[in-house]
């Protein structure tokens, strides 16, 4: 169902998936599942975006309409808000793409699809770093250009949205999820359902994927460095949690925010505006850039 609502600016799809399994599935297969496709239909707003010109999707909405006894089927409804402010390219967009209901399903679909083969491709590459990629992989990756073709989505769209998610590890973990209810039934697949077209993950190519995700770098890690230069720009006497911050020349020009390690007094420190020191540099994780990023660092010994 598409339903849309000018005024509003919004427009619903649906996405249907059915895996074939014949044992029942852990619940806490099925949540993480859900999560998983939640996180990846989220991201189709990007690739719709690329593909359709003057189209400028603001917010996602995923919701589940129904799950299906049997074969595990799942029918999620999709809102997207679109933010174009011109009338008259709006109502282009409704008549030519937005009002297509057949080809907004599948247009999400071939979205979804190129997202779980940048996870797929990912996962396999880095847990089988020395293999060529699994037949049963570049299948899929044919399937998913096909849908795409039948859509007038030219194929190098396709191609340049799995590059940019590859190596993205919040893809690769929803892949992974997305696809674990498969894991309780051997020879099991998934197909997208609704859709003109065929366009089903096969057995071979979910069997491809790592058993666990320890591949994965972490969300969070710490390194640490027992002598290095560090300029001290604000601190503060009365607090060793805020108001310091200054730059670590050695490992980047950005200015970083400091916390004291307990064992250093603050007093001590304040006012000097260099000293060599042992640090632990904080990063996290940023999905959106695929990288990670300094959130803070902690001084944990004065040297001098």
């Amino acid at each position: 169902m598409t339903d849309l609502i000018e005024n509003n600016r919004e427009f619903f799809t649906s996405y249907r998936v059915r895996f074939t399994v014949e044992n029942p599935v852990p619940v806490n297969i099925v949540i993480d599942s859900l999560r998983a496709h939640e996180r990846l239909i989220k991201r189709s707003g990007k690739f719709l975006e690329s593909v359709y010109d003057g189209l400028h999707i603001t917010a996602t909405t995923v919701y589940v309409e129904e799950i299906v006894d049997g074969s595990w089927v799942v029918d999620f409804l999709v809102k997207y808000v679109v933010g174009e402010e011109n009338e008259e390219q709006f109502r282009q967009l409704v008549e030519n793409v937005l009002g297509d209901n057949e080809k907004m399903r599948t247009a999400v679909a071939v979205a979804v699809g190129a997202l779980l083969s940048a996870g797929i491709i990912s996962a396999y590459n880095a847990s089988t770093p020395d293999a060529v990629a699994a037949p049963a992989i570049e299948a899929h990756n044919s399937v998913v250009i096909q849908a795409a073709g039948d859509i007038n989505i030219p194929a190098e769209k396709v191609q340049e949205f799995i590059e940019k998610n590859k190596d993205n590890k919040q893809v690769v973990k929803d892949t992974i999820d997305a696809l674990k209810p498969a894991s309780v039934t051997p020879g099991s697949m998934m197909e997208v359902q609704g859709i003109p077209v065929s366009l089903t993950m096969s057995s071979e190519a979910i069997e491809s994927l790592p058993a666990d995700m320890s591949f994965i770098p972490p969300n969070e890690q710490d390194k640490t460095y027992d002598s290095i230069d560090i300029y001290i720009s604000a601190s503060d006497e009365d607090s060793g949690k805020k108001g310091w911050g200054g730059l670590v020349p050695d490992l980047f020009n950005n200015r970083v925010r400091f916390v004291l390690d307990e064992n250093v007094d603050p007093k001590n420190l304040h006012g000097k505006r260099k000293v060599n020191a042992s640090i632990t540099v904080h990063e996290v994780y940023n999905a959106n850039v695929n990288k990670y990023e300094t959130k803070f660092v902690t001084i944990n010994e004065v040297r001098n």
